[in-house]
């Protein structure tokens, strides 16, 4: 299944990624490939 996800870089260097469809979701991580992953395992 595939969805919009709004991928965003934090002033600290980490990044957020939330689900369009699902915007209570939201996960973070150190760089964009791990938050990804997070969102998607989630």
């Amino acid at each position: 299944m595939e969805h919009a996800v709004l991928l965003t870089k934090q002033p600290d260097n980490g990044y957020t990624a939330r689900s369009l469809l699902l915007p209570d979701i939201v996960v973070s991580g150190d760089d964009e490939t791990s938050t990804l992953a997070q969102l998607h395992m989630g």
